[in-house]
């Protein structure tokens, strides 16, 4: 289950309810004013500021496809027997995979899995709470003896209460009364018509409401600071009613309000759900406190030329309130936000690439696949094939976030030979696959490992560890920084290019696991064209290209930024080109017609783990991904494949045999229309 909608909403709500909260009780204290129309705003801005993220929600918005692939974690050649605890924090998903025994994976707990479910037990306890309070009520209740029914109202006293008290259980309304006020006819009277100004005034309704809202926003300060600024308005507004009611003076009203007081601050004793005469309170200071300034008020006279301003205060609360609400709701949308429109394709390269991807999908008995085909050098995307079948919008591919694994490995390295850091034949210990790092032991995919490998070895062989080492010459300051430089993110490549929408880079506060994460392509997620334009960069000299239609009248293409030197640049397009031919990809992505390079990688993905319980007896590589170009010198094309689900050599996903052939035959036979002469022999 995706639990991203509810949290997000349950966040924003939480968000709204302080705010709302701040402003009106701040500004309270400035517009005084008629304590009726005071205790109807808040009600009125309290629901609002609850109810606004599903008001948000209503407001007419960008329809957008449902994304279920997502991948947590990679590796090359299949799932590792043992996988690495991780702490990463980044911005969608906080939580990594946890560690797996040789026989079986555990499905990873995501956070927002465990910030849903430890809600939903903090709600189920306070609603026990709420329904045992409510049925010691219905008890006292029931064995109350009635005294007179007026309307709908039922007027009964009890011993088992100290002060006076109104309810409202179902549809019958309540005026329970303590035995011991029957001894003074007067106070009698006036505790009566307290009480049933309560229920004229709906405030019995309003009280079971309040606690069903705190038993949902228990863990929000501000939905108490709620709940003691409304019941305080309520009895200000009662007091304020009854004042000069069948010849009720304030010094009568004020001296029986003290009498139950002192009782109530003996017990200090209510039931949630109810209204009382005098406010229960644990402390006993703010119990006093409000009983004296409710004493006060009565002595006083609201002056009429303030009935304008509490309007004026209350819209200005609401309005600020939906401003914010708005904001939050674009600010939270802002990251799952699919750019409107549609990509423009050469329908003559769409037809070639959307062929053979359908074909190879069909004969892997793949759940889902995209290709995606770009000129390096312009930006223009020249094909968008994509087939699934849970996926219905026509470019979904463009909008697909998941976590890169093993293609990430070329940024990093490329970034650390720029910065003067690393060379391609610089040696690294490899740790012979068993590498801990933070106290966190991470391996290689290959069981054995390596002692040592070469920069350029370490791309070849896509070795986990010796890219962590590589990535540690950077840092992680730098090392977020250059995911942001490649044009990943909201602010990168695909901030207005139709039908996409941006990866998510992590964060560097509290991360102790951000460089093996990044490094080997979990902790963050990216969108294909992300990847397709960043490995465009190297393809065209180290350009980072704006995306665009192939239909825009731009031929040129746009340069976003200069992101590697030519030299850089030449080397990576060199070690790219050793992957086909000597590394992880040669099984697959090696043409005998065209000088071909790029990168694998292996991953699955989480949102079918439950999937895998019921189907398979372990989890296993479910996600296989190529992205390169050709001819390797001088790139006329490049291409991004991934394969979901393939049912070959077992069921498990290899980036090489399962993604590289398609990249193979798509790039040959694209190469073979725009008339591009082999260079191979």
């Amino acid at each position: 289950m995706n639990y991203s909608f509810l949290i997000k909403t349950l966040v924003q709500s939480n968000l709204i309810l302080v705010l709302s909260a701040l402003l009106f009780i701040g500004g309270r204290k400035i517009f005084k004013g008629n304590h009726i129309s005071l205790v109807h705003w808040a009600q009125g801005i309290l629901l609002l500021s609850i109810l606004s993220p599903a008001l948000m929600q209503m407001m007419p918005q960008e329809k957008m496809p449902t994304v279920k692939f997502i991948m947590p974690l990679f590796n090359e050649g299949g799932i590792r027997s043992k996988k690495p605890e991780i702490n990463t924090n980044f911005t969608e998903n906080k939580t990594a995979p946890a560690k797996t025994n040789k026989k079986h994976s555990l499905p990873p707990i995501h956070a927002e899995t465990l910030v849903f479910w430890t809600f939903i037990s903090g709600l189920v306890l306070m609603l026990f709470r709420f329904l045992k309070n409510y049925l010691s009520l219905r008890h006292t209740l029931r064995t109350a003896i009635p005294l007179k029914k007026m309307g709908k109202v039922t007027v009964a006293v009890s011993d088992e209460v100290s002060v006076p008290l109104s309810a409202k259980i179902m549809s019958r309304n309540w005026v329970l009364l303590p035995l011991e006020i029957l001894r003074n006819k007067r106070d009698l009277r006036i505790a009566v018509t307290h009480e049933l100004q309560h229920h004229r005034q709906h405030d019995t309704l309003w009280a079971m409401l309040m606690e069903g809202l705190v038993c949902f926003f228990y863990f929000n300060p501000a939905m108490y600071l709620w709940k003691k600024e409304i019941i305080e308005l309520q009895e200000y507004s009662c007091d304020a009613a009854l004042i000069g009611h069948k010849n009720l003076t304030s010094h009568e009203y004020g001296s029986c309000l003290v009498r139950v007081a002192e009782t109530a601050l003996r017990t200090r004793q209510m039931y949630s759900g109810t209204m009382c005469m005098a406010v229960g309170s644990q402390n006993p200071i703010y119990f006093k406190s409000f009983l004296r300034r409710r004493i006060e008020m009565l002595t006083q006279k609201t002056k009429s030329k303030y009935k304008w301003t509490v309007n004026i205060f209350g819209t200005l609360v609401i309005l600020l309130t939906m401003s914010f609400a708005f904001g939050a709701n674009q600010k939270l949308n802002a990251i799952d936000r699919i750019n409107p429109g549609k990509v423009g394709v050469d329908e003559n390269i769409q037809r070639i690439a959307q062929r053979i991807l359908k074909e190879e999908v069909e004969a892997q008995q793949a759940s889902a696949g995209f290709a995606l085909v770009a000129d390096p050098h312009t930006g223009k995307i020249l094909a968008i094939a994509n087939t699934s079948k849970d996926k219905s919008a026509e470019q979904w591919a463009l909008s697909e976030r998941f976590e890169p694994a093993s293609v990430v490995k070329t940024l990093v390295i490329a970034e650390t030979i720029e910065n003067g850091l690393t060379t391609p034949e610089e040696k690294h210990s490899c740790e012979n696959g068993n590498y801990k790092y933070n106290g966190t032991t991470y391996h290689d995919w290959k069981d054995e490992g390596w002692s040592e490998l070469t920069t350029e070895e370490t791309l070849t062989n896509s070795s986990n560890i010796c890219a962590i080492k590589i990535g540690e010459k950077l840092g992680n300051e730098k090392i977020v920084k250059m995911l942001g430089k490649f044009g990943i993110g909201p602010q990168g490549v695909t901030k207005n290019l139709p039908g996409a929408r941006s990866g998510l880079i992590p964060e560097l506060e509290n991360t102790t696991q951000l460089i093996p994460a990044v490094t080997s392509g979990f902790g963050m997620k990216m969108t294909p064209i992300e990847i397709l334009q960043a490995y465009g960069a190297i393809a065209n000299g180290g350009n980072l290209m704006t995306p665009k239609s192939f239909d825009s009248k731009d031929t040129q293409g746009q340069v976003i930024r200069r992101v590697l030197s030519e030299d850089t640049a030449t080397k990576m397009r060199q070690m790219l080109r050793q992957v086909v031919i000597k590394g992880t990809g040669k099984k697959g992505a090696q043409s005998s017609l065209y000088s071909t390079a790029g990168k694998t990688g292996t991953g699955y993905i989480p949102d079918l783990t439950e999937y895998y319980l019921v189907k398979h007896s372990t989890n296993q590589s479910n996600l296989a991904e190529f992205v390169g170009f050709a001819p390797a010198e001088d790139p006329k094309v490049e291409v991004f494949v991934a394969i979901f689900e393939p049912k070959t050599d077992k069921g498990r996903a290899h980036g090489s045999t399962n993604a590289g052939p398609v990249f193979r035959k798509t790039v040959d036979q694209i190469l073979q229309y725009m008339k591009i002469p082999p260079d191979l022999k």
